[in-house]
């Protein structure tokens, strides 16, 4: 009975220690990589990588926003456009989006709404800036907005966008 519980425990040893060298084997491979590529590079890539994605995730949730929006608006008779708090809880929006600025991927979302009234339509606009757009740490480099005007999203890779700045292309 000994034997066999040793036999086991040894098998054990064993698969522990063959994961253990394959776990060595891919820390030296990934190594080899980055040395083959130069720290340094593969640190810009990655990072410009990221800042791209942010981008596409900040167009997609001014596309998301705008259709809250949209949906809120139908719930109020075309009288209002709500605040992030207003459509986390009337729309369902994520709660990620809590608050007056939420920082969600890497930019910080900024709204704006104005009720109807002397004789002017409801209105909302949101803008996307990058929460650093210089550096190497910067999570995004162009700044973005949209409109209750339009669902064109607008792009601006200076400075706060605005209605009058270029199109995104989708």
């Amino acid at each position: 009975m000994q034997t066999i519980i040793d036999i086991k425990i040894l098998s054990r040893r064993k698969k522990i220690i063959n994961l253990i060298a394959l776990g060595a084997f891919a820390f030296a491979l990934g190594a080899l990589f980055i040395q083959a590529c130069g720290y340094r590079e593969a640190t810009v890539e990655y990072r410009k990588a990221t800042a791209s994605g942010n981008e596409a995730a900040a167009i997609k949730t001014l596309q998301m926003l705008a259709t809250s929006q949209g949906l809120y608006n139908k719930m109020h008779r075309g009288n209002a456009y709500g605040t992030f708090d207003q459509l986390i809880t009337d729309t369902g929006l994520d709660k990620r989006f809590a608050g007056d600025a939420p920082v969600v991927s890497g930019y910080v979302f900024k709204m704006t709404i104005m009720s109807n009234g002397n004789g002017q339509p409801a209105f909302f606009s949101v803008n996307a800036d990058p929460q650093q757009s210089v550096g190497t740490s910067a999570t995004g480099n162009d700044h973005f907005y949209i409109d209750a005007n339009s669902n064109a999203i607008t792009v601006n890779h200076q400075q706060q966008a605005g209605p009058n700045d270029l199109p995104v292309d989708q």
